[in-house]
Formats: structure tokens, C-alpha cells, sequence
């Protein structure tokens, strides 16, 4: 027996769903992994993508916190255009890597307040 084809209602209501479980497993991918590869924007060498591992955590509302050191080059990068993007990924394993979970978040990087490193 042929399973009916989805309505155009039927159809979006499925997408919002597997969006919603993609969502929980992206944060939590997020908040399993305490590093990540961070790409900014070279300053040094206009315009192309500079990564690098470095390492995250996830703040109370799901936004990744990446700790940088002022003399890092990132830091340089992102003073100059804010545009980055972070890499978290499954633990390494046997097998092929592209089979394992992956996130690629892009964003502007913005410090965090001096008020809101104490909480």
C-alpha cells in the first residue's frame, strides 16, 4: 500500500518539527563539546578566512562564549570585521568523519559585558 502524498500544511508542519529536534541536538552538540574551529576574517591578509581551534562554552541562553586572548590574531580579526563562524564537532572516531554530528554557527562576535562576566 502507497502511503498518500503530504499536503503543502502537512508538508511545512513535518519541516518545523525536524527543525525543532535539529535545534535541540545542535545545542546539544553545542554544550558537549569544550572547543571548536573558529574562522574570522584575516585582517593581515584581507578578506581571507583565518581558523583556528579554540575553546567554548555555552552561555544560560545557548550562545557559544568563545574564550580568546587579546594578542590572539582572532582578536585582531574580529576588531577589524566582527563576521565569524564556529566549527563544533562529534568526538573523533573510527570511520568516516563526515558521518559524524557537525555545527557550523555564523554570527557576529561581540565581547561580553563586563557585568555579565561575574554571573
Amino acid at each position: 500500500m502507497e502511503a498518500e502524498p503530504l499536503h503543502d500544511d502537512e508538508r511545512e508542519e513535518n519541516q518545523y518539527m525536524r527543525a525543532t529536534e535539529a535545534l535541540v541536538e545542535a545545542e546539544a552538540l553545542l554544550r558537549l563539546r569544550p572547543h571548536g574551529t573558529l574562522s574570522t576574517l584575516s585582517k593581515r591578509a584581507e578578506g581571507w578566512p583565518f581558523g583556528s581551534v579554540t575553546p567554548c562554552a555555552v552561555d544560560g541562553d545557548g550562545r557559544p562564549i568563545i574564550m580568546i586572548a587579546r594578542i590572539a590574531e582572532h582578536c585582531r580579526n574580529i576588531d577589524h570585521d566582527s563576521r565569524v563562524s564556529l566549527l563544533v564537532r562529534e568526538a573523533d572516531a573510527a570511520g568516516d568523519v563526515q558521518s559524524r554530528a557537525r555545527l557550523t554557527l555564523m554570527g557576529h562576535a561581540a565581547k561580553v559585558p563586563k557585568e555579565d562576566l561575574a554571573a
